[in-house]
């Protein structure tokens, strides 16, 4: 996992994340399903790329790098959370997002994915995003600050999410890989096929399955202290 290139000031920083979410867990054990995770990729007919950081999946090397080429085609900018044992979405983007495309999902989009979750968990809900430059934008921590109230993280808030750490994110951790694993079983002919194997996909992922990812969050918290920040995949049980 070279590739991140972690350097010293994200040891720290990703330190300084786990501590914090390892705190909130021993002060709620159920901490941590109110977090609505969240992130984006893009999608087209060669494969799943992660447009922030250039991250391509699979399972050899989930954090192996390829570069996005411009002309793949059909793309589909594809958002997606992660909330207890909900899938919230997933939704298509526009193929550009900014932080006014990016802000108007957050206030006008968002709300009507999050119906399903139990209200008390919307009451209560921390928003997760990374700093990406739309999530960074004014106008979209101006929202974030007074839709949820302290209770978000991500870069600019009161908890900052650390650089270079997919490796904390279920969306990462999990659901990327497997979308992507079985979407391109088959060669993909058309954007509708493509869009359409997204959602049957994503409709096989089982409350199980979510609530094993959930239980990960603490493991890899408690990894990333062990390894006083750096990288936490070799030392993880599969």
């Amino acid at each position: 996992m070279r590739e991140r290139n972690l350097r010293p000031r994200d040891f720290v920083q990703r330190m300084k994340y786990s501590r914090w979410l390892l705190g909130e867990i021993e002060r709620n054990p159920s901490f941590c399903r109110y977090i609505l995770w969240t992130g984006e990729v893009l999608l087209t007919r060669d494969g799943c790329f992660n447009t922030h950081n250039l991250y391509v999946r699979n399972d050899e090397n989930p954090y192996a790098m390829r570069p996005y080429a411009a002309q793949e085609r059909w793309p589909v900018n594809l958002w997606a959370g992660i909330c207890n044992d909900f899938v919230v979405g997933p939704y298509i983007l526009p193929d550009r997002l900014n932080g006014s495309t990016y802000n108007n999902f957050l206030e006008n989009v968002l709300p009507g994915l999050l119906e399903e979750i139990p209200l008390e968990i919307r009451k209560n809900m921390y928003f997760q995003h990374d700093g990406t430059p739309a999530h960074y934008a004014a106008n979209v921590r101006a929202f974030l600050d007074e839709a949820f109230r302290g209770r978000w993280i991500g870069r600019g808030s009161a908890v900052s999410w650390p650089p270079q750490s997919p490796d904390f994110n279920p969306l990462d951790t999990f659901f990327w890989r497997y979308l992507e694993n079985q979407v391109y079983k088959d060669v993909v002919q058309s954007r509708e096929e493509l869009v359409a194997r997204i959602h049957g996909v994503v409709a096989t992922i089982s409350r199980d399955m979510l609530q094993r990812v959930q239980r990960n969050v603490r493991r890899r918290a408690e990894a990333c202290l062990a390894m006083r920040g750096g990288y936490i995949e070799p030392f993880l049980p599969r």
